[in-house]
């Protein structure tokens, strides 16, 4: 099966208001990036991973799809019908950038707050 074709396939078995959802998406220049038929999605649904995050609904709840926030590696948004069968997932957020001497900073400003007790203020630190 070429890609388009799984991805007709796909965009297909959603239910109504998941599939108008990823089709204004894809009339908005929004790309499917994967197509999965495991996690979250049961084997019996689909999930499709958009390649940008939604631009043409609320990221909220309605009364056909439900909507959750994620701030994990995999995705950062859900959108999916009652019965947690098929998926519209945004891709993951970009990490903001680690400060490491930031937290060694901090780090040691708690060891001496956590240490004055034992040591007296300004004895060995």
């Amino acid at each position: 099966m070429t890609r388009a074709a799984d991805e007709a396939a796909a965009i297909s078995a959603l239910p109504p208001a998941l599939r108008k959802l990823v089709e204004d998406e894809i009339r908005a220049g929004n790309g499917i990036a994967e197509i999965r038929r495991t996690h979250p999605a049961p084997p019996l649904g689909v999930c499709i991973m958009l390649a940008g995050p939604v631009r043409t609904r609320p990221r909220e709840s309605d009364g056909d799809i439900r909507f959750f926030e994620r701030c994990g590696s995999s995705h950062s948004g859900e959108f999916y019908d009652r019965d947690r069968m098929f998926f519209v997932l945004e891709p993951p957020k970009p990490m903001p950038p680690v400060d490491m001497n930031a937290i060694r900073e901090e780090l040691a400003r708690r060891e001496r707050e956590a240490s004055a007790d034992r040591f007296g203020l300004g004895s060995l630190w």
